[in-house]
């Protein structure tokens, strides 16, 4: 066990005084190893561990085999003599911290404590020797030794996810055991503290033994493996296990140490990759271990050959239930974890749902006949995973022996959620209407992620169950009803969902139990969002409160983020908004938070900073979402839809179009070629190609959006406003304002009695019909209606926003077009300083207002000034996405001024 071994290391002769020091050490820690060496055969430690005999020496102890007579297992026992209490307390939070972290690719420690006034820690034992000696023992190939590092840097990284930091990797803290698993060893056990500077725990011993006050400067771990920071005895981050991880790879890869030299002939792209993580200044390493890892696997080679077998590997693999039933060859007692999906998603379940869209759609108008396949498909998938994830955990616990009982326990709760979420859906699906059908691939996709079960940091996070087995029972037999209640409020059956909910508010207030209390409140407040703000508004913060009472974590930040929604958004009350968004992004950072909920926050904040004109902001949140989300998480074509919408805020016209086209892909995909969903897509699209003045395919993207809607079984007005008024906004631009002004008075008259009068949202429609009235002629009436728009901004959202600039610009385009261009150039100097003082100021947008003005200007016989304007507008617009008509009048209105 030499790979527990963490005492200094020096390369060169030649002994600095902190040197001497090191070496007065390890006199006197050898004076605590034979103290702890007097452990004979049979002593028992702490009641469980027998001692059998020494097998190892470490910077802090003797290593024992010993058995765990309570578990009937080796286990590895590390004595410490002569520590202080400090140090003692130290290393304890080290190996609890540790010993919640169960991973493969870890050395496991059970226990740790003190002993007959000596310190132990007890721990995995790992037949077996250590990476150095493995590559001793026969030639090993380049492929080989990466692959056992990647092994290594695997535990690293799970360790730094934990918040935990080695200090001290090397080869000889790599163990490799008979069974071929890599485990890494001395997770930050090798660390002490005095007087916060941190120090090697065998030279702390040596300065309190030798009463020597100087020893603060010296920094732990094995100096040929050290981060320069690290020998500086700096603040370290995991970065410092990303150079020790990369020095020893070169090294087991080369036989040598890297220096400035050659690359020792290592592959170019694996030298760039450990170039990289041995860069002295850390900012400029990998961000994290996780990526460092990501780029060793990334060789050219391998994925050269992988798109040449990627088909053969797809034709191979199967889609049905019963093969992943039968995959596992597992032990018994794990290979029938997966069980419990009988009667959730077997056979029978299947043709009731089967039989249940059969009957949905006979006779409907625009039933997708492919929901069926698309939707069974996805819960296939879904099961399958399940079943694995249910093995997995078994076997980690069984089999592997490196997770702990209660984490066991843990993940299967949480896989146990998983499954009553499946269970209700199909509850749901087997008594479908045409417009579940619809909607049902959507909602297979968005099925709680089982990745989360995986994650000990978020099981441990988790609200531990009931301690009564007869209340367990009883929360238990209320969280399917909620579950069932949750799978009607995303198949959209809002009625059914909202009394479900009510119900069970009544039933969990009965029962006693607040934290289940809390999750009914917040299941409640998001099905009222729309139909009764107020009481949404209440239900949210009721279950914010309760949550938070009972450390709730999850329902907390699940209520926050819905705050942020209903009253940003649905009420326009953006300041109490702003505040909810902190709450949730605050209590999402914590570890262990599931990164739905995580998503759930970034977004809705991003959407709270575009109503509010800080698109900026919002893209920077997006990013961070999506970069959160796998590439086939159901939520992710949302996310990136957000995303779209801010780049066309933004006046990035041809990376929104190019997003928008990636999510419509990814829509038909996954929904079908008619799903209502695509809707929204196709007319935000639109919107996209009426400001690059394609105006013509911008009309048939939204007559095509609106067709999708009009063919369901029933045209939903809280989407046909919003179409509608895309729709008379491309018209519009392609000068077809007769037809134009129709949908745009009915977008309007929809949108006040759907949203309140004083909703933002109604100030678009007010916007709209002042550009198509101006167009028709009707000058006075755009005035009013431009006026009432900007006046209606301003009280939503200040005099600083980008909706209040183009209405002002509007405003004043109503007033040229009623002959009164004195009355205009005010409203353009608004318009054209709010533009300017944004952080884009090459907005499309200000280009348009500064022709406007120009144009006003040359109606006043003002030329110079006009000249001004179109010379600037030219200037921007070498830096915006301008239309080519734009860009054209500016050309033209500069000849006219200088006529």
């Amino acid at each position: 066990m030499s790979g527990l071994d963490s005492t200094m290391a020096t390369d060169e002769g030649g002994l600095t005084p902190s040197q001497e020091l090191g070496s007065l050490a390890s006199v006197l820690v050898a004076l605590a190893r034979t103290e702890s060496a007097t452990l004979t055969p049979g002593t028992l430690v702490a009641d469980q561990y027998r001692i059998e005999r020494p097998i190892g020496e470490g910077g802090m102890g003797v290593v024992f085999l010993a058995r765990d007579i309570r578990l009937d297992r080796e286990v590895a026992v590390k004595v410490c003599s002569g520590l202080s209490r400090s140090a003692v307390h130290r290393i304890q939070r080290e190996a609890m911290a540790l010993a919640k972290l169960a991973h493969p690719n870890v050395v496991v420690v059970f226990q740790a404590g003190e002993f007959d006034g000596r310190f132990f820690i007890a721990m995995e034992y790992v037949a077996g020797g250590t990476a150095r000696s493995w590559l001793a023992a026969a030639p090993r190939r380049p492929r080989e030794i990466v692959a056992l590092y990647l092994e290594a840097g695997t535990g690293l990284a799970a360790a730094h996810a934990a918040g935990l930091i080695h200090r001290d990797f090397k080869p000889d803290n790599v163990l490799v055991g008979s069974d071929g698993r890599v485990r890494v060893a001395d997770f930050g056990l090798a660390r002490a503290e005095r007087d916060g500077v941190e120090v090697d725990p065998s030279v702390a011993l040596a300065g309190s033994l030798a009463n020597h006050a100087t020893v603060a400067s010296t920094v732990a771990g094995t100096p040929a493996y050290m981060a320069p920071e690290q020998r500086r005895g700096e603040t370290l981050d995991a970065r410092a296990d990303q150079f020790a991880f990369c020095v020893a790879l070169w090294e087991a890869l080369t036989g040598r140490r890297p220096d400035d030299g050659e690359q020792a002939g290592l592959p170019a792209w694996i030298a760039r990759v450990l170039r990289r993580g041995l860069e002295p200044d850390s900012e400029r390493r990998f961000a994290s271990m996780k990526q460092l890892l990501a780029a060793l696997r990334d060789d050219p080679r391998v994925r050269r050959r992988r798109w040449l077998v990627g088909g053969a590997v797809a034709a191979a693999l199967g889609s049905s239930l019963a093969a992943a039933a039968g995959a596992f060859d597992g032990p018994p007692l794990c290979a029938a974890a997966g069980a419990p999906l009988a009667g959730v998603w077997d056979g029978p379940r299947r043709e009731a749902v089967a039989s249940a869209f059969a009957a949905a759609c006979a006779g409907a108008h625009a039933c997708p006949a492919e929901s069926l396949e698309r939707t069974a498909a996805e819960l296939d998938r879904y099961a399958r995973a399940w079943a694995q994830a249910r093995v997995a955990g078994c076997e980690a616990t069984h089999v592997h022996g490196v997770q702990s009982a209660e984490l066991l326990d843990r993940r299967m709760l949480c896989l146990d959620e998983r499954l009553r979420a499946l269970d209700a859906l199909v509850d749901v699906l087997a008594s479908a209407d045409a417009g579940v059908v619809r909607e049902a691939p959507r909602i297979a996709a968005g099925l709680p992620l089982l990745s989360s079960c995986a994650d000990p940091a978020h099981l441990m996070a988790r609200l531990a169950p009931p301690a009564s087995p007869s209340l367990v029972t009883a929360v238990e037999a209320l969280r399917t009803r909620l579950a069932q209640a949750h799978a009607l409020s995303l198949a959209r059956r809002d009625a059914e969902a909202s009394a479900a909910a009510r119900q069970l508010l009544a039933d969990a207030t009965a029962l006693g139990y607040a934290p289940l209390r809390a999750e009914v409140e917040a299941e409640l407040g998001e099905v009222l969002w729309l139909v009764d703000p107020a009481a949404s508004e209440r239900h949210l913060l009721d279950a914010f409160f309760t949550a938070t009472a009972h450390e709730h974590d999850a329902v907390a930040a699940r209520a926050a983020a819905s705050l942020v929604w209903t009253l940003g958004y649905v009420q326009s009350r953006t300041e109490l908004a702003e505040l909810w968004a902190r709450h949730a992004l605050a209590a999402t950072e914590r570890r262990g938070t599931d990164v739905r909920l995580r998503v759930d926050a970034l977004t809705a904040t991003a959407a709270l900073h575009d109503e509010q004109g800080r698109h900026e902001e919002a893209l920077a949140l997006q990013d961070r979402a999506l970069a959160l989300l796998p590439e086939d998480d159901g939520n992710r074509p949302g996310a990136l839809s957000n995303r779209a919408g801010t780049l066309e805020a933004l006046g990035r016209y041809a990376e929104a179009q190019a997003a928008y086209e990636l999510v419509l892909a990814g829509e038909q995909r996954v929904l079908g070629p008619l799903h209502p969903q695509l809707a929204r897509t196709f007319s935000a699209l639109g919107l996209v190609r009426t400001r690059q003045g394609l105006v013509e395919e911008a009309v048939e993207l939204q007559r095509k959006a609106l067709a999708i809607v009009m063919a369901g079984p029933e045209a939903v007005e809280d989407t046909r406003w919003d179409l509608l008024l895309n729709l008379g906004i491309a018209l519009t631009a392609a000068e077809r304002v007769d037809e134009a002004l129709p949908m745009l008075e009915e977008a309007l008259t929809l949108a006040t009695r759907l949203l309140g009068p004083e909703h933002p949202h109604v100030g678009l429609c007010l916007s709209a019909r002042a550009n198509a009235l101006r167009d028709a002629g009707r000058a006075n009436e755009a005035i009013a209606s431009a006026r009432a728009a900007l006046e209606l901004f301003e009280r939503s959202y200040g005099p600083d926003h980008d909706e209040v600039y183009v209405q002002q610009s509007l405003l004043a385009q109503a007033f040229v077009a009623a002959g009164r261009p004195d009355e205009a150039l005010p409203w353009f100097a608004r318009a054209i300083a709010g533009w300017s003082e944004r952080g884009d100021a090459a907005h499309p947008r200000l280009v348009e207002a500064l022709v406007e003005q120009g144009d006003a200007l040359l109606l006043l016989g003002r030329a110079d000034e006009a000249a001004a304007a179109f010379t600037r507008a030219l200037d921007i617009a070498g830096r915006s996405e301008i239309d080519a008509d734009t860009r054209a009048r500016a050309t033209d209105g500069l000849a006219r001024a200088g006529e």
